[in-house]
């Protein structure tokens, strides 16, 4: 006994149904309140690449990237007792901040030198006293080791302003190098406020916040204090993304709305916009039950999970009205356009949600989440469109009506490609599919940010005061990175990163204080502990972890261009692999993240659409064993795929991480325009239309519903380019024109290559209706 279908179901029981979904939807929305928003480094490089774990590995033991308190003002007035003594209690409160994991600044820097020489002097020199004269000798040279490295003039003291600007100035009136990091200039002191790691979202905005109100509260004399730091960046961008999902959504929705008004069905089109609003809230709890988080992804693909959706429903109510038509009853009419349009729609969902998941390979987290959420939505959408749709027609029901479709203008229903247009066109698509590798990446997260943004602006002008962009940290892990020959590794290591680029500027390096005045022969594993019990612990803190397992190293990066900046982390990152047997190092931070998104998305592009176009074509191979017949299908969404890249080289246009998988993207959605169009084409063979009549009988029959669906989903990614937020508007538009340019393509090319070819192939299929080859 044959099963009924889920659309004959639904519309023999649509109270129920839509009962039921309606709970589902409401259990959705549930699921969706535990989604929180992620817009962290994280989501440009993936966590189990060296980078990754270099970065897990480093905010687990010091923190999170660092938020910066500037003092802005003369070095010399900054330093003194006048200034220093509020700026060291600041540094103490800031250290007591919930959310807090560390705090290193100037004040409690100079503050520490001084205890840890007081209690050299009064615990080292007293014992040794008692122990006698060679014991005095011994720990009279240990102090004078400490000294040398930090340069001495008096009794140490904050009060003495010689001991003070000896060991933060030395001889010169710069700032010594090897304290940038605290002192980057005479102009210029910083506190280091590194959060905990779990800290995001409105907690780090409230940490900001309170960090700010500290450093205005704190009473500083001729200077002024700024607070910036890429974690508030972060913390703001996912308040704007939660803001931007809750007004993008609901504009696709809008646009969509008035694109169905535009073609006179206002009652048709509400219900297949219920049905696409149902499938993309299910989507939403979807992702918050696989842990795909709030992100620009989430955002980047609701809006065409959307239209998507309407697209399925659209499909479905184009068959149910024509049958309405002609005089089917309402279960009936949903009978017959479930069975007509459920396979090509079934295997285009197929080959959609694959083409999305490829996009999980391209070694970008926020790439992968797109990928992984359009393809919940793809699902999604197709259970909706024949449980809810049907439910809906049938429930609201008022006699027959026509179908739902775009007008097609007279010309383009008549237009055709000719083969050597078409050749031409595949030549100029091969050429641009073959320099998309050469279109360049830019992962930077001023591009997922809005233009404006207060946190923004404030990071941008502390570069500009400061010289420097951001910071690159180098993660350095061993079984004791104290060890001699790893201490005389990371000095040389930070030598060779800093004659790259005489504006670099090095950051706390531990290898640098324990071997200063040494030469690599005379460092020894004794002198190593010796100057460990000198140094203080407040210092040894920011630089190496308790078990001596793990070291950073940071650098200042000077203020260049984002390219710049990759092409100066690359260069950093083939220094790495001198590294002793048992030494293991890896860049870290934002921009080491950014630059490993970019390397792995620039190198996987085109193979992404490649592998992306290859699936599709081994499934479409295997159901029809005809290659001419899947080269057809295929080569719209290939020719504008491939036509989009070449101008995107030539007009030189640098893409987003998420429109780094705009090929991929555009192919999966645009591949069903052509299924469709040749799946009529093919039925209306079957019916005993001649060739010519059976291509006009595809374009009229269903290239308007096809203009519709594209129109509907590129309404969707039109919405995205009214976005704040740049990569979200790059990737709207992109992905717009494309399927516009691919749903002109595939009307003008399938049906006339399905004519073209008809005469060898019919024989093979006669007898047979629909994609999926059913019999009559």
């Amino acid at each position: 006994m044959r099963r009924a279908s889920p659309a004959v179901l639904a519309s023999a029981r649509p109270g129920l149904t839509l009962a039921v979904a309606f709970a589902a939807v409401l259990a959705a929305v549930a699921l969706a309140s535990g989604l929180r928003p992620d817009a962290s480094s994280d989501l440009l490089a993936s966590r189990d690449s060296d980078v990754g774990r270099a970065n897990a590995a480093l905010r687990k033991d010091f923190g999170a990237d660092p938020i910066y308190v500037t003092v802005d003002g003369d070095l010399g007035r900054t330093l003194a007792l006048r200034n220093l003594v509020p700026l060291t209690g600041l540094e103490g409160k800031l250290a007591r901040l919930p959310g807090v994991k560390a705090v290193y600044g100037p004040g409690t820097f100079i503050n520490q030198t001084v205890v840890q020489a007081d209690r050299v002097i009064g615990a080292e020199l007293g014992a040794a006293a008692r122990s006698g004269r060679r014991g005095l000798r011994r720990t009279a040279r240990q102090y004078a080791d400490l000294l040398v490295r930090f340069g001495f003039a008096g009794a140490p003291s904050m009060a003495n302003r010689a001991f003070v600007a000896a060991l933060v100035f030395g001889a010169g009136a710069e700032p010594k190098r090897r304290f940038r990091w605290l002192f980057p200039d005479r102009n210029h002191a910083v506190v280091i406020v590194r959060p905990e790691p779990g800290v995001g979202g409105e907690r780090m905005l409230d940490l900001g916040a309170r960090i700010e109100r500290l450093a205005r509260r704190t009473d500083l004399a001729g200077v002024r204090v700024a607070v910036a730091g890429s974690p508030l960046v972060a913390a703001a961008l996912e308040r704007e993304v939660r803001r931007e999902l809750l007004v993008l959504t609901p504009l696709a929705a809008l646009a969509m709305l008035a694109l169905l008004l535009v073609v006179r069905r206002r009652a048709q089109g509400v219900a297949a916009l219920v049905a696409a609003g149902a499938a993309t809230v299910v989507t939403v709890g979807l992702s918050a039950v696989l842990g795909l988080g709030l992100t620009p992804a989430t955002v980047a693909a609701l809006p065409i999970v959307l239209g998507l959706s309407l697209d399925y429903a659209v499909q479905l109510q184009a068959r149910y009205w024509t049958a309405r038509a002609a005089r089917d009853a309402p279960r009936a009419a949903v009978a017959g356009a479930a069975a007509a349009v459920w396979p090509p729609l079934a295997l285009s969902g197929a080959l959609t949600a694959l083409g999305f998941l490829v996009l999980r390979l391209g070694g970008a987290p926020l790439l992968d989440r797109l990928g992984a959420t359009l393809a919940l939505g793809v699902a999604a959408g197709l259970a909706s469109a024949f449980t809810v749709c049907p439910a809906l027609l049938v429930r609201f029901d008022r006699g027959p009506a026509r179908p739902l479709a775009a007008p097609l203008p007279r010309r383009l229903r008549a237009f055709r490609l000719r083969a050597p247009v078409i050749a031409l066109l595949a030549v100029a698509a091969c050429a641009g599919l073959a320099v998309s590798a050469r279109t360049p990446v830019e992962s930077d997260v001023t591009r997922l940010a809005p233009a404006g943004m207060a946190q923004l602006r404030a990071v941008e002008d502390l570069q500009r005061s400061l010289g420097t962009s951001d910071r690159l940290s180098v993660a350095v892990r061993a079984r004791d990175v104290t060890q001699p020959r790893v201490l005389r590794f990371l000095a040389e290591l930070q030598q060779r990163v800093l004659a790259l680029d005489p504006r670099l500027r090095p950051g706390p390096n531990l290898a640098e204080v324990l071997t200063y005045g040494t030469t690599s022969q005379q460092l020894t594993t004794a002198r190593v502990r010796r100057m460990l019990r000198l140094l203080p612990p407040y210092f040894l803190e920011s630089v190496v972890n308790r078990d001596r397992t793990l070291a950073e190293l940071s650098f200042g990066l000077p203020l260049v261009s984002v390219q710049q900046q990759a092409r100066l982390v690359d260069r950093v990152r083939g220094l790495l692999h001198g590294a002793p047997p048992g030494v293991h190092v890896a860049p870290a931070g934002l921009v080491a993240s950014a630059s490993e998104s970019e390397r792995a998305l620039e190198g996987m592009r085109p193979g992404l659409l490649l592998l992306a176009a290859a699936l599709m074509a081994a499934i479409l191979l295997a159901r029809w064993s005809d290659p001419v017949r899947v080269l057809v299908v295929l080569s719209p969404a290939l020719l504008a795929t491939g036509l989009l890249a070449l101008a995107l080289w030539a007009l030189r246009v640098r893409l987003s991480p998420l429109a780094a998988g705009l090929e991929p993207l555009a192919l999966a959605i645009g591949v069903e325009f052509s299924l469709l169009l040749e799946a009529r084409y093919r039925e209306a063979r079957v019916a005993g239309a001649a060739p010519a009549g059976a291509r006009r009988l595809a374009v009229d029959g269903i290239g308007g519903a096809v203009a519709l669906s594209a129109g509907t989903v590129a309404a969707g990614f039109a919405a995205l380019g009214l976005s704040a937020m740049p990569a979200l508007r790059q990737l709207g538009w992109l992905v717009a024109l494309e399927l516009a340019v691919c749903a002109v393509v595939a009307l003008a090319v399938v049906p006339a290559a399905a004519e073209l070819l008809d005469g060898r192939r019919l024989p093979a299929w006669r007898g047979r209706v629909g994609l999926l080859g059913a019999r009559r």
